[in-house]
């Protein structure tokens, strides 16, 4: 029996308010705790969950060895117990670990692997998430014609599901893309697509966070642009 600060099963929000704080260690150290007694009472898919997002904060810090161990153990135990989904969405995670680290062929290695459990489960929606981070790892190695192809691969399977946040998402993706090409008349075509996308959408909070990951991009034009969208779509 455990007391209200350590009980295990409000990890989440209280590792999150760390976080919140940029507190990274304690949010790490929650979660580990929590991973500890998760396993000791033989619930593997609460221990899995908690390595999990203890990989999240290392990686949150950079610090690439940690998160790797971090998901490497919520990997092990998702296998263990049969979660194909853990599985994969871990596999992800592993990916942007080693494209941090520079190692972008392992990073598609480990894409792919999640891209074929996610085909198995019929998972459309994993698999449009695999296509877009395939082109930031290929953005990464400077390789922006494949970046392109992923990019426009995501936007294609995202439209078919609907997911209009998620084709905004990858519309500024592809801005950069074709302007690191220098194809600017094709960026400003792709930032069409993107405001139509958020049009349907509707989304005020949504629209002023692709302008701030605009801004992180270096694109202020399509920043810009984006606030003010943001700003006519909270009008209506």
């Amino acid at each position: 029996q455990t007391d209200g600060d350590t009980q295990p099963n409000t990890w989440p929000q209280r590792s999150r308010n760390a976080a919140t704080k940029y507190d990274y260690e304690q949010a790490k150290a929650i979660c580990q705790q929590a991973a500890d007694e998760f396993e000791r009472a033989g619930r593997d898919r609460d221990a899995s969950a908690a390595h999990h997002h203890a990989g999240m904060y290392a990686y949150r810090q950079g610090d690439w060895d940690e998160a790797e161990a971090a998901y490497r153990r919520s990997l092990a135990i998702d296998e263990h117990t049969g979660d194909e989904q853990g599985s994969a969405r871990t596999l992800n995670n592993l990916s942007a670990v080693a494209n941090s680290r520079g190692d972008h062929d392992e990073a598609v290695d480990l894409l792919i692997d999640s891209i074929g459990i996610k085909e198995r489960l019929g998972d459309e929606r994993g698999v449009a998430a695999s296509y877009h981070q395939l082109g930031i790892v290929a953005s990464a190695r400077g390789d922006h014609v494949a970046a392109e192809d992923w990019y426009r691969r995501s936007f294609a399977a995202k439209g078919a599901l609907g997911d209009d946040h998620g084709q905004a998402i990858s519309c500024l993706a592809l801005c950069l893309e074709v302007r690191e090409q220098e194809d600017h008349e094709g960026s400003q075509s792709w930032l069409s697509e993107a405001m139509q996308a958020l049009d349907r959408l509707g989304d005020v909070n949504a629209t002023i966070n692709l302008g701030r990951d605009a801004e992180h991009r270096e694109l202020p034009d399509e920043a810009l642009a984006l606030y003010r969208k943001a700003i006519e779509i909270g009008r209506t």
